[in-house]
């Protein structure tokens, strides 16, 4: 696709750039919508959607119009970021609409917040030490007691036996226990799950931030008031699914707005450097997304979000950049973590066998 874009200014992580659409592909998208809106109409004197589109209120059709733009900028505004390799951090933000009452090419103010360049630092310069994910007696114990306690037997004078464990077992859906021993092997496998589980990700964490750190990232600051903000509207849209005022929220929790505003801009910023990095890493090491792994990516989200999902969505060409951008990033984390664990495990493994033999 040809377009008519110029880059009026780069400054740092923004680019400031103007995009026009060709006005007939706005005409055409836009008398769709009319004749779609028309075929509505019921109007006395006429079958009904046969009614001149003349008699649409102008305010239904300035809603059409901007419907119409909606639509018709989205391949236009890929395309200028595809040409200019542009690595957004942010949505795109439109400084400047245009007039949608003139029949002429429509002009677009376009402000990018972009991906600074980074270096990717030596991955290899990252140390984590992996914790130990042994379930001690003493846990398996408390785990045992604590069911117990909030089983119907408690507090009657009776203790754990063989058919408390049948029956506890049953109630947490773990087959094949018999007996209290069975039931002690079942729980201490849960503990190393959950154990293994938080070991890892405690060191991904590490992983992650000393990365960051190595290769120097500080998104702007711009980037991470939207994100924050986004968060902030998301919290408030469920709350409002859930009959519950802001100030309730507040109350219940003994809290307070500004208390929540500065988690959502740490959560805010820690994410846009997670981002960064591993479209970095992405980047770096080369990796990319088929065209058959972006199709079942969007099949996924199809099968789990398909209700919250726009009509005809999968056919945005900016909807399916950003889903081929998360499943990159979705392969850079795994390869990430791969290639800095794997080592750290090794050593982990080394230093084991070093003492054994010392002993």
């Amino acid at each position: 696709m040809k377009i008519d874009y110029k880059i009026e200014k780069k400054e740092g992580s923004y680019i400031n750039a103007s995009l026009k659409i060709p006005y007939k592909v706005f005409k055409k998208t836009y008398e769709e919508l009319l004749k779609k809106e028309a075929e509505k109409l019921d109007v006395k004197g006429f079958r009904k959607g046969k009614a001149p589109l003349d008699m649409l209120d102008e305010q239904v059709k300035h809603m059409l119009s901007l419907q119409a733009l909606e639509k018709v900028v989205p391949p236009f505004l890929t395309e200028l970021i595809n040409t200019e390799k542009i690595e957004l951090i942010a949505p795109p933000e439109y400084t400047q609409m245009p007039d949608l009452t003139k029949e002429e090419d429509l002009e677009l103010k376009i402000k990018f917040t972009t991906l600074p360049e980074y270096k990717l630092g030596d991955i290899k310069k990252i140390k984590v030490e992996i914790e130990d994910a042994t379930v001690k007696k003493e846990e398996i114990t408390n785990t045992m007691s604590e069911m117990f306690t909030r089983s119907a037997l408690e507090g009657k004078g009776q203790k754990p036996d063989d058919k408390w464990a049948k029956e506890t077992a049953s109630l947490y859906k773990l087959e094949g226990v018999k007996d209290l021993k069975g039931l002690e092997g079942e729980v201490k496998k849960l503990l190393k799950k959950e154990k293994e589980r938080i070991v890892r990700q405690n060191a991904e964490h590490k992983v992650m931030t000393q990365a960051i750190e190595l290769s120097g990232i500080e998104v702007p600051q711009e980037a991470i008031e939207f994100e924050a903000r986004e968060r902030e509207k998301s919290f408030l849209t469920e709350l409002k699914n859930a009959n519950m005022t802001l100030e309730d929220f507040c109350k219940n929790n003994n809290t307070k707005i500004e208390d929540l505003r500065e988690v959502w801009m740490k959560d805010a910023k820690e994410a846009l450097e997670a981002d960064a990095l591993l479209k970095l890493f992405g980047k770096t090491t080369n990796i990319k997304v088929t065209e058959q792994e972006l199709e079942e990516g969007i099949k996924n989200i199809k099968m789990t979000r398909g209700q919250e999902l726009p009509e005809g969505v999968e056919n945005d060409p900016i909807w399916r950049n950003n889903i081929k951008n998360v499943i990159i990033k979705q392969k850079a984390y795994e390869k990430l973590m791969k290639e800095v664990l794997k080592e750290q495990k090794a050593e982990v493994k080394s230093k084991k066998t070093d003492t054994k033999k010392k002993k």
